[in-house]
């Protein structure tokens, strides 16, 4: 036997659905007088799924977040582009992460603190690498310098 209502299979001597309560067995129901209390702990509260009309059922902030985190990954190598979308799409995961669907929020998540931790790096990388080109030259360069005054 299995419940009109949600389809889920009633064991031998159910009146109603262990899943949803709806009356299972028609048949010899007039005899019933008292139906037996479902067990506490079979119950699950459900909570209806608002739906507005006109709103579909995509988190934008999320999908927001998600590209910014793929935006500062690539363009991590720039420092200041890579910086500042990994910050914005960081807050935009954040954000998206209020909503139902929260996967492609923590994905942006990830993604951005990857791709503004890199931001980060390449910008200390390139200061060290400025102040190493730009300070006391090397042997190797004095010598070239000389060679090339010598030929000239």
């Amino acid at each position: 036997m299995y419940c009109v209502r949600c389809g889920t299979k009633a064991k031998d001597g159910d009146y109603y659905c262990r899943k949803c309560g709806a009356v299972v067995d028609h048949e010899g129901l007039e005899e019933v007088t008292e139906f037996p209390p479902v067990p506490r702990t079979e119950r699950r509260p459900t909570t209806p799924q608002v739906i507005i009309d006109g709103e579909d059922d995509i988190n934008w902030t999320a999908v927001l977040g998600f590209i910014l985190g793929i935006i500062s990954i690539v363009m991590c190598w720039t420092v200041v582009i890579g910086f500042f979308s990994g910050i914005l799409g960081l807050i935009f995961s954040i954000l998206g992460r209020k909503s139902q669907k929260k996967r492609l929020a923590k994905a942006g998540i990830i993604l951005n603190i990857i791709g503004g931790s890199i931001s980060i790096m390449m910008g200390l990388y390139y200061v060290f690498l400025f102040r190493a080109i730009f300070s006391e030259p090397s042997p190797y360069i004095m010598e070239f310098e000389r060679q090339f005054r010598s030929f000239f």
